[in-house]
């Protein structure tokens, strides 16, 4: 029994990093001075704005912040741009 529910898990698991990996994506280019804007703006959409920070290491910026009344998270990383989830089955 415990063998076919770990067999579902990886299933289930594998299925849903799958169906991630082929969501097609449109890179939109950025002009080389208005990335900051950009960062800006969408932290705004999302109504981040009243944030405390945590510098993790030197790529990687931590933000918990006030929205609507309650507690949430977000992270800024700069990786390789190798970082994504391949699913061989």
């Amino acid at each position: 029994m415990k063998e076919v529910l770990l067999v579902t898990m990886m299933l289930l698991i594998g299925s849903a990093c799958a169906q991630y990996a082929a969501t097609p994506r449109l890179w939109e280019r950025i002009p080389t001075d208005g990335v900051g804007r950009e960062i800006l703006d969408f932290l705004a959409s999302q109504g981040l704005r009243d944030c405390f920070k945590y510098v993790e290491d030197y790529r990687i910026l931590l933000l918990r912040c006030l929205v609507d009344g309650r507690l949430v998270d977000a992270e800024i990383k700069i990786g390789n741009g190798h970082n994504y989830v391949v699913t061989y089955i």
